[in-house]
């Protein structure tokens, strides 16, 4: 995740916004590195951010108690923090797909349709 994202959608205050950061201590898409972030408080950067309301969550069990406290009653911008267990099968390889054809078939997916708009 870019931090700079939780920096920009926290001062604009937005309203009924869930942001989810799933982390699994790991850069998955370039190879399982280690981040190097094992410690630092996610959902406090986020608080400090401007989110209204912060999580951090261990596992799906965890993010779901806290969205269901949250969820039809909190009007402001949430941040959950999901914290899951690293993937322990081989890393996939990255995606060949070029971005205009991922676009073209999220279009069609969502639409029935080839064309985007």
């Amino acid at each position: 995740m870019n931090p700079g994202n939780v920096f920009v959608a926290g001062e604009q205050k937005a309203k009924n916004f869930f942001h989810i950061m799933v982390d699994n201590n790991m850069y998955e898409s370039t190879g399982g590195q280690k981040t190097c972030h094992m410690d630092w408080d996610f959902a406090e950067m986020a608080r400090l951010a401007g989110y209204q309301t912060c999580f951090s969550c261990n596992g799906i069990a965890g993010f779901s108690e806290a969205l269901r406290s949250v969820y039809g009653v909190n009007k402001g911008s949430v941040f959950f923090h999901l914290i899951v267990k690293e993937k322990t099968q081989d890393i996939a390889d990255r995606i060949s797909i070029s971005l205009p054809e991922i676009r073209k078939r999220l279009y069609k997916i969502l639409k029935g349709k080839d064309e985007s708009p």
